[in-house]
């Protein structure tokens, strides 16, 4: 249990993390779609803001309830093809700071013991507060990768590209 200040922590600084590795990007990259199926850096940012609402509310049912089951969250299947495309990605960078500094103080706030609730998933077995709390960080992380695969990889080396959705 050691661990939890240390990631919240770390969930702390993605917002800075992600403007960061921005800067190093060309803008002309960010609406580009380089791989068939596969969303955009635009795409990668809206969604990763606007996937903290969902992780906000899936940290205060396990407050609420005693072993809660969470629902399984399909980003592609339940949205228009430009659904995070047409949000505005400054607008989206601009609240990211605000809402994830919000979710931070609110883990801060939890006891000890409630890093010791079991719940249920739909797609993960086991799954518990701890579980959740690593499942962000791996999240950030994840769309941080395949932020800077789209906004950096040299297009001659498009097929080469490792992304989510």
């Amino acid at each position: 249990m050691k661990q939890v200040p240390i990631i919240i922590d770390q969930l702390e600084k993605t917002p800075m993390v992600l403007q960061s590795l921005l800067g190093h990007i060309p803008r002309y990259r960010h609406r580009q779609r380089r791989l068939a199926g596969k969303w955009s850096l635009h795409e990668q940012v809206c969604h990763l803001v606007d996937a903290q609402d969902i992780l906000i509310g899936r940290f205060k049912q396990f407050e609420r309830e005693v072993n809660p089951h969470i629902s399984a969250h399909d980003p592609v299947g339940h949205q228009d093809e430009n659904y995070y495309l047409d949000m505005d990605l400054d607008a989206a960078l601009a609240r990211f700071p605000r809402i994830r500094s919000d979710m931070v103080e609110m883990l801060r706030s939890y006891p000890k013991a409630y890093w010791t609730y079991e719940g249920s998933h739909d797609a993960f077995e086991p799954y518990n507060t701890q579980l959740l709390l690593n499942h962000c960080l791996a999240a950030d992380y994840a769309h941080i990768f395949s932020i800077e695969q789209l906004g950096l990889t040299k297009d001659e080396r498009t097929a080469e590209i490792m992304v989510l959705p």
